[in-house]
C-alpha cells in the first residue's frame, strides 16, 4: 500500500491537471461524489435501521464540500432527503464548489445555514452525517462555527462518513487541536473514511488513527497506473 503526505498529493493533482487539462478537476469531483453517494448506499441497504435515513452533510466552501455537495445530488436522485449544513460568513466557495452547490439545489438537495444557535440534527427519524468540511490540505485547527459544528456532529451518535480525511486532522502529520492536557482531540470522529486514491501519512501518526475508526477498505480511485 503506498502511503503519501497531503501535501505530496495536492502536488499530484497539481501536476495531474496542468498535463492533462483543469477540466480533470470537475471529472475527479463528480467521480468521488458518484462512488461516495454509491458507497453510503451500500451501507444504508445492509443495516436496514438507515433504509430512509435523512443525509446530513457538514458543507465547507472547497473541493471537498464539492465533492459532497455531488455526492448530495446523487443521493437526493436515489430519494433520500439531504441537507447541507452551511456554516454562517465562511466566505466565498471555490468556482467547482459552487458549481456544485447549484446543481445539488436545483436536484432537490436543501441547504440551511449554521450559525451556532440551534442543533440542527433531527433526532425524530434515522440520519447520518457526511463530513465535507474540511479536505486533505487542512491544517491548524478547528474554531468557531467549525468548532461548535464538529462538536454536534460528534455527539450526535450517528455514522459519521468523511471524505479523504476527517475535518480537523492535519493529513502530514496527524496532529488535531487539542481541549487541554489529556482532552480529546477536536476533529471529526468518522465511523468511515473513504480517503481519496492513497491513505495519508496524518492518519498513522500521533491521535489521528483514533479518530478514523475504519479506513482501509475506502479507497476512491482518482488515478491511473497506481
Amino acid at each position: 500500500m503506498l502511503i503519501i503526505s497531503s501535501t505530496d498529493m495536492v502536488t499530484l493533482e497539481k501536476q495531474e491537471f496542468s498535463t492533462l487539462g483543469e477540466h480533470l478537476a470537475l471529472e475527479f469531483m463528480e467521480r468521488v461524489g458518484t462512488s461516495l453517494a454509491t458507497l453510503i448506499d451500500q451501507f444504508c441497504n445492509e443495516n436496514s435501521a438507515f433504509a430512509n435515513a435523512t443525509i446530513y452533510l457538514l458543507a465547507g466552501k472547497g473541493n471537498n464540500a464539492g465533492d459532497g455537495y455531488y455526492c448530495g445530488q446523487i443521493m437526493s436522485s436515489m430519494g433520500y432527503r439531504v441537507l447541507a449544513l452551511e456554516v454562517a460568513g465562511q466566505g466565498a466557495l471555490s468556482k467547482l464548489c459552487e458549481q456544485k452547490r447549484e446543481g445539488f439545489i436545483e436536484n432537490g438537495g436543501v441547504t440551511k445555514v449554521f450559525d451556532g444557535n440551534e442543533n440542527l440534527f433531527d433526532h425524530r427519524g434515522p440520519f447520518l452525517i457526511v463530513d465535507a468540511l474540511f479536505g486533505t490540505g487542512f491544517s491548524g485547527k478547528l474554531e468557531g462555527l467549525y468548532y461548535e459544528l464538529v462538536g454536534l456532529a460528534n455527539a450526535a451518535c450517528a455514522p459519521i462518513f468523511s471524505i479523504d480525511t476527517p475535518s480537523g486532522i492535519n493529513g502530514n502529520d496527524g496532529y488535531s487541536q487539542e481541549e487541554g492536557e489529556g482532552a480529546k482531540a477536536i476533529c471529526i470522529q468518522a465511523s468511515r473514511t473513504y480517503y481519496l486514491e492513497f491513505p495519508k501519512l496524518g492518519f498513522f501518526l500521533e491521535q489521528a488513527w483514533n479518530y478514523l475508526v475504519a479506513v482501509a477498505k475506502y479507497k476512491i480511485p482518482l488515478f491511473k497506473g497506481f
